[in-house]
């Protein structure tokens, strides 16, 4: 068998999307298949299109493609074209009309439901995901909610990672390239209004994205006086990211729409209490007074209040981090995850090749 995975870049990217998408890419090539990684170089939104008609010339020799559902513009016409002859595997981890504004948010949600709807099977992070799907009018039965795994390298080892840079304040850390729906001008108020300022935080992702943005959160760190407290420190490498795991006493994740929160299942596997908005699914992975603090989207106060008591509350910190790593064997390792996809492929592929044997009448 021959699959086709469709993305925008490199798999290397660092995000909860890529890194899914890479995990199950690895898992499926350890099992024996033949996968090759098609990476379209992201033109403007528009442009994109036309690569729907240079995959209609090439990707005919395919038994089975899979699509990040990132590239609905190249390839909500191709997957019309092709799904009568190609199985086709859609993975959603973030619908984008969600995220998009106004003028292009109708055209944006038209082509994803056309992407979808041309698909097979779609796979979605969450159940917040796979409920937003059949909201566009798609069949509820082609959605499989498989949810994204967890390194159960960190889970075990997380004792070995550096932790030489713990001081004595108490360690805030935000992962997430730095977007405005990651809610990350929301945090730097919520600072300046806490009570207790014996914090740090770290940011890390990926903030040459959005320039503007980041330079309007900048500025909005140096007029609170907070240029001692608030580190940026870049994209870094999966390597990095676990010793800033390490070192972090609370994870604060405060998104405006967030399909599931990767970087939550992580924060949990080092211990770590959450701070997080109750939006999209990340409900369905941090729960409120358990695991963590969860608080309405854009509410300044209430984010700057949960960030205090857990900055005062050791005890609690140190509860609410337990009780998260329990919560992970309600979740899979990403070996686990790989392998439903492997099953699921399978499948496809059988009932493909069972199709091709009814004779013609």
């Amino acid at each position: 068998m021959k699959i086709a995975f469709i993305t925008y870049g490199s798999l290397e990217n660092l995000t909860g999307g890529y890194l899914y998408n890479q995990k199950v890419v690895n898992h499926l090539k350890n099992k024996g298949i033949l996968i090759e990684v098609i990476g379209l170089k992201q033109k403007s939104y528009f442009l994109n299109v036309i690569w729907n008609f240079w995959l209609y010339f090439n990707c005919k020799i395919f038994d089975l493609i899979m699509e990040d559902e990132l590239v609905h513009p190249a390839v909500f016409l191709f997957n019309r074209l092709v799904h009568k002859k190609v199985k086709v595997v859609a993975l959603v981890h973030l619908l984008q009309w969600l995220v998009q504004k106004p003028p292009f948010l109708p055209l944006t949600k038209t082509m994803e439901k056309q992407m979808l709807k041309y698909s097979h099977l779609i796979v979605a992070n969450s159940n917040y995901t796979a409920e937003k799907i059949t909201q566009m009018g798609l069949r509820r039965d082609k959605v499989k909610v498989v949810y994204p795994g967890y390194d159960l390298a960190w889970l075990n080892n997380q004792d070995k990672i550096k932790d030489s840079l713990r001081g004595e304040k108490i360690n805030l850390l935000f992962v997430a390239n730095c977007l405005p729906h990651k809610g990350l001008h929301f945090l730097i108020p919520a600072l300046h209004l806490a009570k207790n300022k014996s914090f740090v935080l770290d940011i890390v992702g990926d903030y040459s994205i959005k320039v503007a943005y980041v330079k309007k959160i900048k500025r909005d760190v140096k007029k609170y006086g907070l240029e001692e407290q608030v580190f940026w420190r870049g994209k870094v490498s999966r390597e990095e990211i676990g010793q800033y795991y390490s070192r972090a006493d609370i994870f604060v994740l405060p998104s405006l729409k967030e399909a599931f929160g990767l970087v939550l299942l992580e924060a949990m596997a080092f211990g770590l209490p959450v701070v997080a908005s109750e939006v999209g699914g990340i409900p369905e992975v941090v729960e409120h007074q358990k695991t963590g603090l969860l608080v309405p989207p854009k509410d300044i106060v209430a984010l700057s209040q949960a960030i205090t008591i857990l900055i005062e509350d050791e005890n609690l910190r140190r509860q609410y981090g337990r009780k998260g790593k329990k919560k992970l064997a309600s979740f899979l390792t990403w070996e686990e995850v790989g392998e439903n996809f492997y099953r699921l492929v399978k499948v496809l592929l059988s009932n493909k090749q069972k199709q091709r044997k009814i004779p013609k009448r």
